[in-house]
């Protein structure tokens, strides 16, 4: 099987380890993507060049060594960086990790066969013939995640394979095979060995991936392992008529209307986490959630900071949840306010979210869903007419005022009370007609 679509530069790399004698071949995610159709986003290359051999035949070229130790060395063709590796065999993983120690080997079939899944252990040479000891064409015509030999040795060596597993059945819509799905379940737990940093970022893959609700449901268990109060979701009754699910899978019904916006996929995922914690029944035994909004999104945030998420996205997460039981404003000036207040995009993915949470629920929500398109033509408006929503966007500033005598606080209201009344169309966003009316935006304060 012939497979095309090799950078030059990549085959640059090959042949200038070939011409000093060295074996090379493109292995990896690369390959994978190639046998697809797809575009890599990074190449890697192997070799039976030992590290410090790969440093003297890139000798011209920059280079990096963080990765030595375990036989990587970058370097950087025609702009790009490649990673190239010597082949190895690695020791034990006591920390479930990484190896505590590798061997550098001289045999292709040695490096192949301790990587994770089948579809990622295959090889391409220079002319792009394909090296596939363990089956993994068949597995992508199949569309199968498929351990590499013994699915207990590879998830017991690496926990994070686990999540990888997760995050390739999510993105590319596959099958995990049997074998692998129940060592999936069964080491799980080692993913408390995990960095925070590295779960973050396989979590985020699963979230984004077309099949993440089927993920999701099928490995509720792996899931709940890595955010609690999710685990205390599954199976928990809502008593409420406007739900027929439980909290876990009307989470994830949620999170199938929304777009794959990591933003908006965390926020559905995490949007009804106090609800486990905030149960009431009133006197016909339907549920009440009291501030569930806002203290599902107080705990949302501290989800987001312990799987190290940036402050911007615990912010944004934050907000979302908080605003996702809220009705939107129906008139201009109000929702100018709003968006002075939360933002453009945070408002946007906030109405989205609660269009999803309405859409999953029982009963005539119209009303609810008709405020929500109502707001969010409100802010298209504002955007497409740059309607004035801040004090900064007037015809006016405070450096007009201070000519005119003003001082302190008394700028700030008056600069206030001009932009409602931009807002309500009492006066237009123009600089000598702002300035006219100055005198009546504060009638009680007194110039110096």
């Amino acid at each position: 099987m012939e497979i095309k679509g090799i950078p030059e530069y990549v085959k640059d790399g090959l042949r200038t380890l070939q011409s000093q004698g060295y074996q090379a071949y493109l292995v990896g995610g690369s390959v994978r993507d190639l046998c697809m159709g797809l575009i890599p986003k990074d190449f890697d290359l192997c070799t039976d060049a030992l590290p410090e051999d790969i440093e003297r035949v890139f000798g011209e070229f920059p280079h990096k060594t963080y990765g030595k130790k375990h036989g990587t060395v970058g370097v950087l063709l025609e702009g790009h960086w490649v990673e190239i590796t010597t082949y190895r065999s690695d020791g034990k993983y006591r920390d479930h990790r990484r190896p505590d120690d590798v061997t550098f080997t001289r045999n292709l079939s040695e490096d192949l066969k301790r990587r994770d899944f089948t579809i990622n252990a295959m090889a391409l040479d220079l002319e792009g013939n394909l090296i596939d000891l363990f089956n993994g064409v068949d597995d992508l015509q199949n569309q199968i995640i498929r351990c590499v030999n013994v699915a207990n040795e590879r998830f017991s060596e690496d926990a994070l394979r686990i999540l990888r597993a997760l995050r390739f059945a999510s993105r590319f819509g596959f099958h995990i095979e049997n074998d692998t799905a129940d060592a999936i379940h069964r080491y799980a737990y080692l993913l408390n060995e995990v960095a925070s940093e590295r779960i973050r970022d396989e979590l985020s893959g699963i979230l984004l991936g077309k099949d993440a609700v089927k993920i999701l449901v099928e490995y509720d268990d792996v899931i709940g392992l890595l955010i609690e109060p999710l685990e205390n979701a599954r199976g928990f009754v809502q008593f409420n008529p406007n739900h027929y699910e439980d909290v876990y899978h009307h989470t994830l019904r949620v999170l199938s209307y929304t777009e794959p916006d990591l933003t908006l996929r965390l926020s559905a995922l995490l949007h009804d986490l106090a609800k486990t914690s905030g149960l009431t029944l009133n006197p016909d035994g339907i549920a009440v959630y009291e501030h569930h909004a806002q203290q599902s999104a107080i705990q949302a945030i501290e989800v987001c900071a312990k799987l190290r998420f940036d402050k911007k996205t615990q912010r944004d997460v934050g907000e979302i949840i908080a605003l996702h039981e809220t009705s939107f404003p129906e008139r201009l000036s109000e929702m100018c306010r709003w968006i002075a207040k939360t933002g453009e995009k945070v408002l946007l993915l906030a109405i989205r979210l609660r269009e999803c949470d309405l859409l999953s629920m029982t009963g005539d929500q119209s009303r609810k869903l008709e405020n929500c398109a109502v707001a969010r033509g409100l802010i298209f408006e504002i955007k497409n007419r740059n309607v004035p929503y801040q004090v900064k966007h007037l015809a006016i500033n405070g450096e007009d005022l201070v000519k005119l005598g003003y001082k302190g606080p008394v700028i700030q209201r008056i600069l206030e009370n001009a932009l409602s009344y931009v807002l309500e169309n009492k006066v237009e966003n123009r600089h000598d007609a702002l300035l006219a009316i100055v005198p009546t935006l504060d009638m009680p304060i007194e110039k110096q």
